[in-house]
C-alpha cells in the first residue's frame, strides 16, 4: 500500500492536459470535418464526377467520415463537457449507438481499401479496367461492405445494455487540506452485459485488426504494387516512342490516370499515418492494463506516473484518429486536379453542364481532351500543339476541322 502523501494519477499534469485536449480539440475537427466532408460530397457527386466509379466510392466515404466523427467524435465531446452520454439514455440508444458506431468506422477504412483495389486494377490491367470498374459493381462493393460489416458487429445489439457500475474518480472540490477528493459513485453505464465481459475484450482485438492492422497490411502491399505498375506503365511509353494522335491519347489516358492514382495514394497513407500509433496506443494500454492491479489506489508513484501518460497517450492517438476522418476535402484539393476543377465550378455558381474538361480519370476510359464552352466546340491546347508538332516533323498535319471531328468520334462529346 502507498501512502496519504502519493500524487494520484489524476492530479499530474499529463492527466490535466489530455482533459484539455478532450474539451479543446474535438470542436476543431468537428468544424474542419463537416465543412470538408460536406462539400467534398456536393462536389463529388457532381454531374461530371458522378460517371466514374472512382468518385463514387470517395463520396460514400465523405459521407461515412461525416457519420464517424458525430457518432464518434461528437458525443465524446458533449459527454466530457457536459457529463451527458446519449448512449446511457436508453436501452435501445445503447446497442444501437455502440453497433452502428463500429460499423461505421471500419467501413470508413474498406471503402479506402476498395477504391484502393479499383486502382490497383486500373493500373495493372488497363484493358480489362473499364469492364471491371464500373458504377454499378462500385455501389454493390459499397452495400457488400456495409452489409458485411453490421453482421459482424450486430452482436453488441444482444452483448451490450445498461449496467449498473461502481466507478472512482477524482470531485470537482478539494478536501479541507487542499487534497482532491475520490468520489465513488453508482451508475449506468453502457458496457458489456453481464456473462459477455471477456468477450468485449476480445472484440477489441477483432475490431482493431479490423480497423487497423489489416487494413494497414492490405493497403502497404496494394500501394507497393500500384507504385511498380505505374513505373513499368512508364517505361513501356517510353519504349514505344508512338508519334501522331496515338500517342497524344495514350499520354493524356497515362497522365489521368497517374494524377487519380497519386491523390488515391495520399489518402490511404495518410490513414496509415494517423491510425497507427492508435495501434501502438493500444498494444502498449492492453499490455500495462494485464500487469497492473484493477485497483489504483495501490499504485506506487511510478506507477501512477506511467498511467497519467497513457492516458495522454491515448487521447493524443485517438484525436488523430479522428483527424484522419475530417481532412480528405484538403488531401482532393491538393492532388487533385478534376476535384479543383469542379470545387471551382461550384463556387462560380456554374452548371454542371457548362466547362467540361474530359481528361481521363475514371478506369480504363480514354477520353480526349475537348473543351465545351457556352454550346461551342474547340481543339484543346494539347491538340493544337500536337499538329504543331506533326508539322515540324515533316508530317502532313490534318486540318484542325478534320483533326477536331477524328477526335470526337473517338470519344463521343457529352452535352447537357
Amino acid at each position: 500500500m502507498t501512502s496519504n502523501t502519493t500524487v494520484k494519477f489524476y492530479e499530474l499534469p499529463e492527466y490535466h492536459a489530455n482533459k484539455a485536449i478532450l474539451v479543446y480539440i474535438p470542436p476543431v475537427i468537428l468544424c474542419i470535418g463537416t465543412f470538408g466532408n460536406v462539400l467534398s460530397f456536393v462536389v463529388l457527386t457532381r454531374k461530371r464526377m458522378r460517371e466514374k466509379s472512382t468518385y463514387l466510392y470517395l463520396a460514400t466515404l465523405a459521407a461515412v467520415d461525416l457519420l464517424v466523427i458525430y457518432v464518434g467524435l461528437l458525443l465524446r465531446w458533449a459527454e466530457t463537457v457536459t457529463e451527458f452520454n446519449l448512449k446511457e439514455t436508453s436501452e435501445f440508444s445503447c446497442r444501437f449507438l455502440t453497433a452502428f458506431g463500429y460499423t461505421i468506422t471500419d467501413c470508413s477504412v474498406w471503402l479506402i481499401i476498395a477504391v484502393t483495389v479499383e486502382r490497383f486494377i486500373v493500373a495493372r490491367y488497363p484493358l480489362r479496367a473499364s469492364a471491371m470498374c464500373t458504377r454499378g459493381r462500385a455501389a454493390k462493393v459499397i452495400v457488400a461492405i456495409f452489409l458485411a460489416l453490421l453482421g459482424l458487429n450486430s452482436h453488441f445489439f444482444f452483448t451490450s445494455g445498461l449496467r449498473s457500475t461502481n466507478s472512482a474518480s477524482p470531485s470537482n472540490g478539494t478536501s479541507p487540506g487542499n487534497q482532491t477528493v475520490v468520489m465513488e459513485t453508482v451508475s449506468m453505464r453502457c458496457t458489456s452485459l453481464e456473462g459477455y465481459e471477456q468477450m468485449h475484450k476480445i472484440w477489441q482485438f477483432v475490431d482493431a485488426c479490423l480497423y487497423s492492422f489489416i487494413p494497414f497490411l492490405v493497403l502497404c502491399v496494394l500501394n507497393v504494387l500500384i507504385i511498380k505498375s505505374v513505373i513499368v506503365s512508364q517505361r513501356e511509353m517510353s519504349k514505344h516512342n508512338e508519334t501522331g494522335l496515338a500517342a497524344s491519347k495514350h499520354s493524356l489516358q497515362h497522365r489521368g490516370n497517374r494524377r487519380m492514382t497519386i491523390m488515391l495514394l495520399t489518402i490511404s497513407c495518410t490513414f496509415l499515418v494517423t491510425t497507427t500509433p492508435m495501434n501502438i496506443s493500444l498494444i502498449i494500454n492492453t499490455y500495462v492494463n494485464s500487469q497492473l492491479d484493477s485497483d489504483f489506489t495501490t499504485y506506487t508513484p511510478g506507477e501512477h506516473r506511467l498511467i497519467a501518460r497513457l492516458i495522454l497517450l491515448t487521447g493524443v492517438t485517438k484525436m488523430l484518429m479522428f483527424t484522419n476522418h475530417s481532412i480528405n476535402f484538403f488531401l482532393y484539393c491538393a492532388t487533385g486536379q478534376a476535384f479543383r476543377k469542379q470545387l471551382v465550378q461550384l463556387f462560380r455558381c456554374d452548371g454542371d453542364s457548362g466547362y467540361n474538361d474530359s481528361l481521363t480519370m475514371s478506369p480504363g476510359t480514354s477520353h480526349t481532351h475537348v473543351v465545351t464552352v457556352n454550346g461551342g466546340r474547340h481543339v484543346s491546347r494539347e491538340c493544337k500543339d500536337l499538329l504543331n508538332k506533326t508539322r515540324r516533323q515533316g508530317q502532313k498535319a490534318p486540318r484542325s476541322t478534320q483533326a477536331e471531328r477524328d477526335l470526337q468520334e473517338r470519344t463521343p462529346l457529352k452535352t447537357a
